[in-house]
């Protein structure tokens, strides 16, 4: 009875060793995972400044003289159907087939925005924030102020503008690609663009 107590006790004694080792090489190995999500990469603005008042920026002047085209770049699409490896065709699961409810909204006010001819670009990158008393429109390489009943209040003005005291690429082209917040905070508006188009 005595030997089969020993022989239990030994069996059990090296599994927990061995256990303990696996734990352990487990929370080795899992440890060193995170390290590779946290991987931060900051990228600085090459310059920023706080621009002029709207009020000493000569305004409503357009930002091209008519839009220029940018070619894009897509891939084929079959239409509905994907080919299969067997020579078939394949209905594309990702189509949608029908709608959902139709929501009963009442409009609120709408307006025109910035049109073509004065965004610089086609296709446009239009991009709006509202703040408490303003809507700031941008739209490729120009930004527009309207009130929030639509009226104009300013431009639509080239985005280089703005950036006339920062010298490079920003006073000299407009790279496009813009975006507008309101910073309700700072009661100020933010906007970037690309520095350029190379």
């Amino acid at each position: 009875m005595h030997m089969q107590d020993r022989k239990i006790s030994t069996g059990v004694v090296p599994y927990r060793r061995n256990s303990l080792k696996i734990a352990a090489l487990i929370w080795f190995c899992l440890s060193g995972i995170p390290a590779f999500a946290q991987t931060l990469t900051v990228v600085r603005p090459s310059r920023h400044a706080q621009s002029h008042r709207l009020s000493d920026i000569r305004g409503g002047t357009p930002a091209v003289n008519g839009p220029t085209e940018i070619k894009l770049f897509r891939a084929n699409r079959l239409k509905g159907k994907e080919s299969g490896s067997g020579g078939g065709t394949l209905p594309d699961p990702t189509i949608q087939t029908s709608f959902g409810p139709l929501i009963n909204a009442t409009p609120g006010i709408s307006f025109d925005g910035t049109d073509v001819f004065h965004a610089g670009y086609i296709p446009s990158d239009s991009n709006i924030a509202v703040g408490p008393n303003h809507i700031v429109e941008t739209v490729n390489a120009a930004y527009t102020v309207y009130s929030k009943t639509g009226a104009l209040l300013f431009g639509p003005n080239s985005i280089r503008s703005l950036w006339t005291g920062l010298g490079g690429a920003c006073s000299a082209s407009d790279g496009g690609d813009p975006i507008v917040q309101y910073d309700r905070a700072a009661d100020r508006w933010m906007i970037t663009q690309l520095g350029s188009l190379s």
